[in-house]
């Protein structure tokens, strides 16, 4: 008889661009084992996310609908401690920052686009492992 099954890795990945979803949910798959569910940026998401309790969050910063700030505010101001990844194409962030000074503790870790796959994995294993050492 086996006394706990491991725990499923859920991680949300957030982005406008279909065929980047598709391909980080994809790597996350076969790299993590991890349970995938991608999104296109809606309003309705972070109540999604509430529902949900996922392990990461993988957010696009730049989006059209809802931006990635936006997202993350709300995020925040709902208590929702899920550690992000934000991809951005912005060499500066102020805003993140802007969030880490008024208190809005969230971890929050930046991936710059273009990025290197390897780099990529590597920052999505330790993140994870961050949080399970968290909890």
């Amino acid at each position: 008889m086996i006394d706990s099954l491991a725990k499923i890795i859920k991680i949300a990945v957030i982005d406008d661009d279909k065929n980047l979803r598709k391909l980080v949910s994809t790597i996350l798959e076969r790299e993590v084992s991890a349970a995938i569910i991608a999104f296109d940026p809606m309003f309705e998401l972070i109540d999604i996310i509430k529902e949900n309790k996922f392990d990461l969050i993988i957010l696009d910063y730049l989006m059209p609908k809802i931006d990635g700030l936006e997202i993350l505010i709300n995020l925040a101001n709902e208590n929702v401690n899920t550690p992000v990844i934000l991809f951005t194409a912005y060499p500066e962030i102020e805003q993140v920052q802007v969030l880490k000074d008024h208190g809005l503790n969230m971890n929050i870790k930046i991936l710059k686009k273009p990025f290197e796959i390897e780099n990529f994995i590597k920052l999505v294993k330790t993140t994870l492992q961050e949080h399970r050492q968290q909890e």
